[in-house]
């Protein structure tokens, strides 16, 4: 039997959702909450995740420091580790965007990881 954990992101790997530190850092107090918009139907989740990440920082040592303040878990490695001598698969699953995901994923770690924005596998075979 194969045996698979799967894993958010945003707030479970990371002790920070990354649109929220966009949100404290990046984005103007008037800015429209995005996501009450989605909630209320008014407009689609890609449609908020894209007006936040609108106001992402251009320049990569900027960027860099915004995914560094998402303080991905340092165990991470070591626990997927343990998972994999287990017999388990690791997936990673986000709503969130690949190109602030992937940094992360490279290595053993994460043989699977799956975002809203991509539309497959980053590696290995098989579809979503």
């Amino acid at each position: 039997m194969r045996k698979i954990f799967i894993s958010d992101y945003d707030g479970t790997i990371t002790d920070k959702d990354f649109y929220s530190l966009l949100a404290e850092r990046c984005i103007p107090a008037d800015t429209p909450d995005y996501f009450a918009q989605y909630r209320e139907g008014r407009i689609t989740h890609f449609e908020a995740m894209a007006a936040y990440f609108a106001f992402a920082p251009t320049e990569e040592q900027q960027l860099e420091k915004l995914l560094a303040a998402s303080q991905a878990d340092p165990e991470l490695g070591a626990s997927a580790a343990l998972l994999q001598r287990a017999g388990w698969e690791l997936w990673v699953v986000s709503a969130g965007s690949s190109w602030y995901v992937e940094p992360f994923s490279e290595g053993p770690v994460w043989p699977r990881l799956y975002t809203r924005t991509r539309d497959a596998w980053r590696k290995g075979a098989g579809s979503y």
